[in-house]
């Protein structure tokens, strides 16, 4: 059921609604209470959705029990327990926050993303490992998991900020500052990711061909991978007092 007034409307149980520019369908929401604030001529200018929320959006959602629209305001915010998934994709945080105009996703507080391992390369450093390489089939199905106090995402770069832990079946990462390229699928050419220490020393824990652990610790750590004429080159830079032990 729904109740109208003069500047706002009452959307209760069942709701659904879609999303339509020039005729063409952009997303839907679904909810159990939806509450629209509008204008003196009707204009829609905030909008709160309520209980068990559900944006479907081209190939992402996003879940939450709360979230909050507005018409001034090109962001959007998601509280409760939010959720995101954007192909193979998916995080979390206490709150998201979705930039429609910059395509901009932030998320704050307990921040967790999971992503396909060739999208993302810091610690995978042994050279004789082929099924590790980018744009194998093995790298595209593996994940790598991330946590943080927060990151903001685009389409193609993460900023990761505040206790990063990354972790990988190959190694892991620690670091205060996370800045890395995000390649769209296998066949990337480029790829790079820059971690920085703020309070903490960056380290960096990897397998090597041989199954033995090693481990570094510097200041800064800059990863570079190009491939040029089907020649691949990999690039791990320690800069900061950079320390590197091995089983040896």
């Amino acid at each position: 059921d729904y109740e109208l007034s003069t500047n706002l409307a009452v959307f209760r149980r069942e709701v659904r609604g879609s999303e339509f520019v020039e005729n063409k369908p952009q997303g839907k929401l679904s909810c159990g209470l939806m509450t629209v604030w509008l204008s003196g001529s009707n204009r829609v200018q905030n909008v709160v959705a309520q209980d068990q929320v559900v944006v479907d959006q081209n190939d992402g959602r996003i879940t939450a029990e709360k979230a909050v629209f507005s018409a001034t305001n090109s962001a959007s915010t998601f509280t409760g327990k939010p959720t995101w998934q954007s192909g193979p994709r998916e995080g979390s945080g206490d709150v998201l926050i979705l930039d429609r105009v910059s395509k901009e996703l932030r998320a704050q507080g307990n921040a967790r993303m999971r992503l396909p391992a060739d999208q993302i390369r810091i610690v995978e450093m042994s050279p004789s490992a082929g099924a590790n390489r980018p744009g194998s089939v093995d790298a595209g199905k593996r994940l790598v998991d991330i946590s943080s106090d927060a990151y903001d995402l685009r389409e193609n770069s993460g900023v990761f900020q505040g206790n990063v832990h990354l972790r990988n079946p190959q190694g892991r990462l620690f670091c205060d500052l996370l800045t890395a390229s995000l390649s769209q699928g296998l066949g990337e050419e480029s790829r790079n990711a820059v971690a920085e220490r703020r309070q903490n020393r960056v380290e960096i824990v990897w397998l090597d061909a041989k199954g033995q652990t090693n481990y570094s610790w510097s200041d800064k750590a800059v990863y570079g991978y190009t491939a040029t004429h089907s020649v691949t080159n990999e690039l791990v830079t320690l800069s900061g007092d950079p320390v590197v032990t091995n089983p040896q």
